[in-house]
């Protein structure tokens, strides 16, 4: 399952960036296990590039942990998936810039409804139910549910 929602991360940035970008952009995907990179490697790598670096790590914040030493060379911000304790500290303490909350309490109550409308009811269910995403800041991390 982790698996796919990083594939789905990883899709959903690809379409982001063609949507809304008007330049070409170069998206070069590194998987440190599959290329046998290690994160030293990858950080002489990012410090050699001259051009502006967007990160994107869609499934491990210890990454982005990792490379905090880069943060100021780089220019790197860090984004967050999911509002749980762990990310909510890194956010008060200026680790994680944004976190994305996905509301996963809201997706579950989504799902119960969609179960009690086909099921009780008898209703036919929408195949797919967009919902807003909160992007969350240190600002604002007291104002999610």
């Amino acid at each position: 399952m982790a698996q796919k929602t990083t594939f789905v991360r990883i899709k959903g940035l690809r379409y982001y960036y063609a949507q809304n970008l008007n330049t070409s952009i170069n998206i070069h995907e590194i998987n440190l296990e599959r290329d046998k990179i290690t994160v030293s490697q990858l950080m002489d790598m990012l410090k050699a590039i001259k051009k502006p670096i967007h990160l994107f790590v869609p499934n491990s914040h210890l990454l982005g942990l990792a490379l905090l030493p880069l943060r100021n060379q780089l220019k790197l911000r860090f984004v967050g998936y999911d509002l749980f304790t762990a990310n909510e500290k890194l956010l008060e303490n200026g680790v994680l810039d944004y976190i994305i909350h996905q509301k996963p309490q809201h997706q579950g109550i989504l799902a119960v409804e969609a179960l009690y409308r086909h099921l009780v009811l008898g209703k036919s269910v929408e195949q797919h139910q967009y919902m807003s995403l909160d992007i969350i800041t240190k600002e604002n991390l007291g104002f999610s549910y």
